[in-house]
C-alpha cells in the first residue's frame, strides 16, 4: 500500500517540486500513523481491521484528488507566468518603439527645420534685392529671380507632402482605394512629364516597347506618384546628356512591373542597405543642384507595401541603378467591366 501512495504524490510526477514536496510529506505522515495503527491492531477483529483499511482507502482518494489539484495549480500558474512574460516582452517592444520614434521625431525637426531654412533664406534674399534694385534690373534677371523663388517654394512644398506622408503611415492613417488602373497610361503621362524636365539638364528619356495593355489591381491616385518618386531621382542623380529607359513588362505568374533604369553614379554596396530608410544621406549627390529629402524611397516602399505589391532595385558602382516595383495584374474579367 504504501508504493501506491508514492505513486501518486511523487513530486517528479506533478510539475511542482514545492506543491508536491509539501503533499508528499504530509500524506505519508497520515499513512504512517495508520500503519502503526495497523501493527498495533495486529489480532484484532476483523470489523477493526475493516475499518482501518477503508480509513486508508479514503486516504489515498484524497491524496489522488490534492495531487491533481496541485496539478492544476501548477499549470495555472505556469499559464500566468507565460501570459505575463509575453506581456513583459509586449511592454519591452513598446518602449524600444517609443524610443525610434522619438529619435526618429528629432531626426525629422532637425531635418526639416534644416531643409526649410535653406530655401527660406533664398527667397528672403531674392526678395531684398528685387525690392531694392528691381526698377533697374533687366526684365529677363527678374524672371531668373522669380524662378528661382518658384523653385525654393516648390521644393518647400514638396518637402512638406514627404513629411506628411511618412506621418501618415507611421500613423498607419493611410488607406489604400485600391481598384482597376490602366498602367500603361499613367506610365505614358509620367513618361511625356519627364521627356519635358529631364530636357533642362540635356537628359533623353526613353520607352522601351510598351506593351499595348497593362492593367493593375492598385491605388490608382498613388500609382504616378510612385513612378514620380523613381524617375525624379533618375532625373536628379544622372548626369547632363545621359540617357534613362522607363519599362513595362509582364511578370509571372501575374504581375506588371515598371521599371526606371539611369547611368548615374550607381550606389556603393556598403551604402545600399540604407535606401529605403526615412532621411537616408548617401555618397551619390544630385548632379543639377538639385534637393533631396530624403524620404522619395521609403514613401515608395510604404506606397507599394499597403497594397500588397513588390519593390526593389539592382545598382552597381559606377554603372547606374535600376528602380522597380510591381503590383497584380487585373484578371480579364475586372478588365472587361472598364471597357
Amino acid at each position: 500500500m504504501s508504493s501506491e501512495a508514492e505513486d501518486f504524490t511523487d513530486p517528479k510526477t506533478t510539475g511542482s517540486k514545492e506543491t508536491g514536496k509539501m503533499l508528499y510529506e504530509h500524506i505519508h505522515a497520515e499513512e504512517f500513523a495508520i500503519l502503526k495503527q495497523a501493527e498495533a491492531m495486529a489480532g484484532s477483529s476483523s470489523d477493526d481491521y475493516r475499518i482501518l483499511c477503508e480509513a486508508y482507502s479514503k486516504l489515498l482518494n484524497r491524496s489522488v484528488r490534492l495531487m491533481r489539484m496541485a496539478d492544476k495549480m501548477e499549470r495555472e500558474i505556469l499559464t500566468t507566468k507565460k501570459d505575463l512574460e509575453i506581456s513583459l516582452k509586449k511592454v519591452a517592444s513598446l518602449n524600444d518603439n517609443l524610443v525610434r520614434i522619438n529619435n526618429e521625431k528629432s531626426e525629422f525637426l532637425g531635418i526639416a527645420s534644416h531643409d526649410l531654412k535653406n530655401p527660406i533664406t533664398s527667397i528672403l534674399g531674392i526678395a531684398g534685392i528685387l525690392r531694392e534694385d528691381i526698377s533697374e534690373m533687366p526684365q529677363a534677371e527678374v524672371e531668373d529671380f522669380l524662378r528661382s523663388i518658384e523653385s525654393s517654394a516648390h521644393y518647400m512644398i514638396s518637402l512638406i507632402d514627404n513629411l506628411l506622408n511618412i506621418q501618415r503611415f507611421e500613423d498607419q492613417s493611410h488607406n489604400a482605394n485600391v481598384g482597376i488602373c490602366d498602367f500603361q497610361k499613367i506610365v505614358l503621362s509620367c513618361f511625356d512629364d519627364y521627356r519635358i524636365r529631364a530636357a533642362r539638364k540635356n537628359i533623353n528619356v526613353h520607352f522601351e516597347e510598351p506593351p499595348p495593355t497593362a492593367y493593375i489591381r492598385a491605388d490608382c491616385s498613388t500609382v504616378y506618384q510612385i513612378i514620380d518618386n523613381l524617375a525624379s531621382n533618375a532625373v536628379k542623380y544622372s548626369p547632363k546628356g545621359a540617357n534613362i529607359y522607363f519599362g513595362l513588362t509582364s511578370v509571372e505568374p501575374s504581375s506588371w512591373r515598371f521599371s526606371v533604369r539611369d547611368e548615374g553614379p550607381g550606389i556603393p554596396l556598403k551604402e545600399q542597405k540604407k535606401l529605403y530608410q526615412k532621411f537616408a544621406r548617401l555618397t551619390p549627390q544630385p548632379t543639377g543642384g538639385e534637393n533631396s529629402t530624403g524620404l522619395g524611397l521609403a514613401i515608395v516602399r510604404r506606397l507599394v507595401e499597403i497594397q500588397n505589391g513588390a519593390t526593389g532595385f539592382e545598382s552597381e558602382e559606377g554603372k547606374g541603378s535600376t528602380f522597380w516595383f510591381e503590383f497584380p495584374a487585373a484578371r480579364e474579367s475586372e478588365i472587361d467591366t472598364l471597357v
